[in-house]
This record gives C-alpha cells, sequence and structure tokens, in this order.
C-alpha cells in the first residue's frame, strides 16, 4: 500500500485511538444497534461496500458484531496507511489507501458508500460527495 497523506499516526498515537474505543462502550453498543436497523432495513447481505474513512476499521468491526450474516466484499479506503495496517490486524478485507477526492475506483462500482466518521474532517464536501455518488451504482 502506497502512503498519500503527509499526516503520520504512529503506534502510540494508535494505542491511544483503542483507549478511546474502548472508553466509548456505550456509544459503541448504540452503534451496533444503529447498524442491525439499517442492515436489517437497506441490505441483502451480499452488495459491495465502499467505507470511505476507514480509520482502523471501527463500522466494520461494529456491524461483523451487530450482524450475523455478510458475503458481500467490503472496501475499506483510508488516506493513512497506519490505520489501514491496524485493521488488517484484526479482519482480513480489502483495504485500500487513497483519497476520498480521488478515488481509485470506476464509477458505479459499488452497490452502497458508507462513512461513519469521516464526512466531518472532509476540506471539500462536495466535490468528495460527487465523487462518491458515482462510484455508487444508480
Amino acid at each position: 500500500m502506497k502512503e498519500i497523506d503527509d499526516s503520520k499516526w504512529d503506534k502510540e498515537s494508535i494505542e491511544r485511538l483503542y483507549e478511546f474505543e474502548h472508553i466509548r462502550n456505550y456509544v459503541i453498543r448504540a452503534t451496533r444497534l444503529a447498524l442491525k436497523e439499517f442492515y436489517d432495513e437497506n441490505l441483502r447481505g451480499d452488495e459491495k461496500v465502499l467505507e470511505i474513512g476507514s480509520g482502523t476499521g471501527f463500522l466494520r468491526r461494529t456491524l461483523r458484531c451487530a450482524v450475523d450474516r455478510f458475503e458481500g466484499e467490503w472496501v475499506q479506503l483510508d488516506p493513512q496507511i497506519a490505520f489501514l495496517e491496524e485493521a488488517e490486524k484484526m479482519l482480513p478485507e480489502q483495504y485500500v489507501c487513497g483519497s476520498v477526492y480521488e478515488l481509485p475506483f470506476k464509477d458505479e462500482t459499488f452497490d452502497i458508500v458508507i462513512g461513519l466518521s469521516s464526512f466531518d474532517v472532509f476540506y471539500e464536501f462536495g466535490k468528495s460527495g460527487r465523487r462518491n455518488i458515482q462510484s455508487a451504482k444508480t
């Protein structure tokens, strides 16, 4: 994987992030319930999903705990290679180091484009939003 972002996350920073996730147990439980409801209402379980700003894989791990079945393809995209390397240790998936502004996928590649906590850090939200919509099938 090629790193494209100048900011670096070292091992200590990632450990602090996990401590923060551990403290958020109530939020995690609520997120699982919300994800299960979203999954039950919107997904069949065989979709091709792109998660943007996946970080260390919190959303995918949380969904995995909330839902018994998902046999589709889940691709995690993040500009921080250190995050993706950590995520890969916990759950074997497809990880792509890349920018939401220049997605390395053809249009209409994914059934669903999802992001839990990444939209607030997009400095050009309109540009990233249009590109994500193009990546999803209509």
